[in-house]
C-alpha cells in the first residue's frame, strides 16, 4: 500500500510541475466573459467617417466650411453609404446650381481620372453627364478609357451607348476598336465592318488600335457567316495581327471538346467556380 500511494503522489508531483512549467511560458488564460462579435460592429468606425464626411459636405453645399479630401472624399464617402450614381449626381446637380458652384465644378473636372484610377465605373458616366451638362466636357481619352473598361465588363451595350454621345469626328482609332470587337461579341458583323472601315490604312512601322484577340474574335464571327474573305480584307487594311483561318472551325470544336472536358471534370471535383470560369470563355467566344 505505501509503494501505491508514493507512486501516486509521485505522478501528482509531475502534474504539478508541468503545470507550473505551462504557465511560466504561456501566461495564465483569461477566464473572463467570451467577447460577443456584433455583425457589422466591425465597419463601424469607417462608416462614422463616411457620415462624419458627408455631414461636412451638407454644409459645403450651402457654402460653408471646408472638405480636407476634397470632393472625391465626398463621392467615396457617399459610395460607401450605399448611395446609387443616381443619388450622388442629384447631389452633386444640386450643389452647383448654389453658391458653392464656382468651387465645386474644378474638383469635378478631376473627379474622372480619380474614378478610372479606382475602376468606379458606375459612377464615371454620371461624371461625364455633369460635365457636360455645364459645359466642362471631358477629353476623349477619358471616354476611351471608359469604354475599354466597359468591354472588360462585358458592357458590350454600355460601349455603344458611351460613343453615342460623342460626334462621329471625335470617335479615336481606339475608340473605333472598341467598338468593333464589342459589335462582334454581340454578333453584329455589319456594325463591326463598318467601324473597321473607319479605321485608317495601316502605314509602315505604326500600331494597329485593333488588339489580336478582338481580330480573332471578329474573325470567328466572320467564319460563322461565311463572310471570311470580306472580313480579312479589312483587317489586312488596317494592319491587324490575323491569325491562319485554315481550319478554324475545326479547332474550335476542339477547343469546345476540351472544354466540355474540363467542365465535367471541375463538377467532378465539386469546383463549380472553375468550371462557370471555363463556360463563360465558351459564352465569350461565340460557342
Amino acid at each position: 500500500a505505501y509503494e501505491v500511494v508514493s507512486l501516486v503522489w509521485m505522478e501528482l508531483a509531475m502534474f504539478g510541475v508541468a503545470a507550473l512549467v505551462y504557465f511560466a511560458f504561456m501566461g495564465i488564460p483569461f477566464m473572463g466573459p467570451k467577447k460577443k462579435n456584433i455583425p457589422g460592429m466591425e465597419h463601424k468606425p469607417q462608416k462614422s467617417a463616411a457620415q462624419h464626411t458627408y455631414r461636412q459636405w451638407q454644409q459645403v453645399k450651402k457654402g460653408n466650411g471646408e472638405l480636407p479630401g476634397g470632393l472625391y472624399a465626398v463621392v467615396t464617402c457617399m459610395r460607401e453609404l450605399g448611395k446609387s450614381s443616381s443619388q450622388i449626381e442629384s447631389e452633386l446637380h444640386t450643389a452647383l446650381g448654389r453658391e458653392a458652384s464656382e468651387r465645386i465644378l474644378p474638383e469635378i473636372e478631376q473627379l474622372p481620372a480619380a474614378m478610372i484610377r479606382d475602376d468606379a465605373m458606375d459612377v464615371l458616366p454620371m461624371i461625364l453627364r455633369l460635365l457636360k451638362d455645364f459645359g466642362r466636357p471631358a477629353d476623349a481619352a477619358t471616354y476611351a478609357s471608359l469604354m475599354a473598361a466597359q468591354l472588360r465588363r462585358r458592357d458590350y451595350t454600355g460601349v455603344a451607348s458611351t460613343a453615342s454621345k460623342l460626334p462621329s469626328e471625335s470617335l479615336t482609332p481606339k475608340m473605333l476598336a472598341i467598338l468593333a470587337t464589342a459589335a462582334a461579341c454581340r454578333k453584329e458583323l455589319d456594325e463591326v465592318l463598318r467601324n473597321l472601315s473607319l479605321l485608317p490604312m495601316a502605314e509602315e512601322g505604326s500600331r494597329c488600335a485593333l488588339s489580336s484577340a478582338g481580330a480573332g474574335q471578329i474573325l470567328m464571327l466572320a467564319t460563322k457567316e461565311q463572310r471570311i474573305d470580306e472580313v480579312k480584307a479589312e483587317l489586312q487594311r488596317i494592319g491587324a495581327q490575323i491569325k491562319e483561318t485554315k481550319g478554324m472551325e475545326g479547332n474550335q470544336s476542339m477547343d469546345v471538346q476540351r472544354s466540355m472536358s474540363s467542365i465535367k471534370a471541375f463538377a467532378r471535383n465539386k469546383d463549380l467556380p472553375s468550371a462557370t470560369a471555363v463556360f463563360d470563355r465558351l459564352k465569350l467566344s461565340g460557342v
